[in-house]
């Protein structure tokens, strides 16, 4: 079951999974994603970039719920998308994004394994995310944009 295509338009929330809580290779950053009024989860696990020149990223995870009381099989089913997120050092304004990165749109399940060709030839979602502090509690967050990068003809007046 795909849930995201290249046309696909959703929001989100990263929060900060508490140190205490944090596993080994577990995320850092835990959440939701909504899409066409659908909740799916997101996580992002702190990466190290392979170029001792780049950056460290937040690698995503967007997968499909789980029903209650799943088993191996409902694991092993759960679709996956994956992407990256990268903290934007030199922003333009204090209104650009604090975060921006993308999703591949290529649905995975637990023992896919695909081919450098199609991660490569796959569309891509923009993503942003935007730092922003809970009214309720006063906690960190990001809030998360994505949408196609490509503007289809017709969809502006002008």
């Amino acid at each position: 079951m795909s849930f995201i295509t290249d046309t696909t338009k959703g929001t989100g929330v990263l929060f900060n999974v508490p140190e205490q809580e944090r596993k080994i290779d577990g995320p850092v950053m835990t959440g939701s994603v909504e899409i066409n009024g659908q909740r799916y989860y997101i996580s992002g696990f702190l990466r190290e970039p392979k170029n001792a020149d780049a950056k460290p990223y937040l690698g995503l995870q967007i997968s499909s719920p789980l029903p209650e009381g799943y088993t191996d099989a409902d694991l092993a089913a759960q679709v996956r998308y994956y992407g990256k997120l990268f903290k934007q050092e030199d922003k333009h304004s204090e209104a650009s994004a604090d975060y921006t990165g993308y999703i591949t749109v290529l649905a995975s399940v637990q023992d896919q394994k695909h081919t450098d060709d199609e991660w490569e030839d796959a569309a891509e979602l923009m993503l942003t995310g935007h730092a922003r502090r809970n009214m309720g509690d006063g906690g960190a967050r990001i809030a998360l944009n994505f949408a196609p990068r490509r503007v289809a003809s017709g969809e502006l007046a002008f």
